[in-house]
């Protein structure tokens, strides 16, 4: 037995976010826009500067993980490594750094796949940092050239055969 087609209702809230986001006497969109690129741009001045602090200290905790001789300490070691990786990857893009974020994004995908192994390679984690220690010092912007693609498929094909050379557990 088929029964009769049940009456549905549907029900619009009201979209209150634009005017919960607009106050009276605010920013217009377009002035919010320019004033956040502006900052930016502040911004943009010292990111090389920082952004070597920030390769400064992968080496720094990269020491600190050969270092630890418990288990759990060097899991924390390598989270902390891989927790400044990812930030190095996230602001590369932000300041016109792409390669920056590429070479952020390639440690943090080796770490990655080494799941819960904390046996990180020394090598591995050297040559990301003296790649991107590299750009920052030339202070390459955008995809750079030839050599600077030579240089992300080194770093591709290093981490391709260190995870192949990991033992599966």
């Amino acid at each position: 037995m088929s029964q009769p087609p049940t009456k549905v209702e549907i029900i619009m809230p009201p979209n209150l976010i634009k005017a919960k986001a607009s106050m009276p006497g605010g920013l217009s969109e377009k002035e919010a826009i320019k004033r956040g690129d502006a900052k930016v741009q502040e911004l943009a001045a010292n990111y090389v500067d920082w952004a070597k602090a920030d390769v400064d200290e992968l080496q720094v905790l990269m020491r600190a993980l050969l270092q630890e001789k418990d288990e759990e300490g060097r899991r924390v070691a390598v989270r902390k490594l891989y927790k400044k990786a990812h930030d190095i990857k996230g602001q590369g893009g932000t300041f016109d750094f792409p390669l920056v974020t590429m070479i952020g994004d390639s440690l943090c995908n080796y770490i990655e796949s080494l799941g819960e192994d904390t046996n990180v390679s020394t090598e591995v984690v050297v040559m990301h940092v003296e790649a991107a220690r590299l750009i920052l010092m030339r202070e390459v912007k955008g995809m750079g050239g030839q050599t600077e693609q030579q240089l992300l498929d080194g770093l591709r094909k290093v981490v391709k055969k260190t995870t192949k050379a990991q033992p599966t557990g």
